[in-house]
């Protein structure tokens, strides 16, 4: 039987409707996490984050408010080692004036602990551990 390659992600794409805005704040999340800055002026301006695994998240203008209000992409998590982490995570954010909501656990995903928030877009943001 042939083992086939698992495949790893390689860059996930966010249309935003305010890329001034989107790109302040993505800047000061990322850079946090320590994510390595990149942009991209190919055909319009875009902006890139890259993880020390290669994965790269770029934000784009949308083309319309279609765009945003029809996306499939519901949120995305940083993946945190401990529930202190979680908690450090929470701190920074709270003093970027971010609404965010209090850590907590969720029994029924497992050991999992974490909290959301919105960005730009109202795009949902979590920090977890599990």
């Amino acid at each position: 039987m042939e083992v086939k390659k698992q495949l790893s992600l390689d860059h996930i794409v966010l249309n935003v409707s305010s890329f001034g805005e989107a790109a302040d704040f993505y800047r000061v999340l990322f850079q946090h996490n320590n994510w390595i800055a990149r942009e991209e002026y190919l055909h319009e301006p875009s902006l890139g984050f890259q993880s020390e695994n290669g994965l790269t998240l770029w934000i784009e203008p949308a083309e319309n408010n279609l765009a945003i209000s029809n996306r499939p992409l519901n949120h995305f998590a940083f993946k945190c080692d401990s529930r202190e982490e979680v908690d450090k995570a929470y701190e920074f954010c709270t003093t970027q004036g971010w609404e965010v909501n209090n850590p907590r656990a969720i029994p029924e995903y497992g050991d999992f602990y974490g909290f959301y928030f919105c960005g730009p877009d109202k795009m949902k943001i979590e920090f977890v551990t599990k």
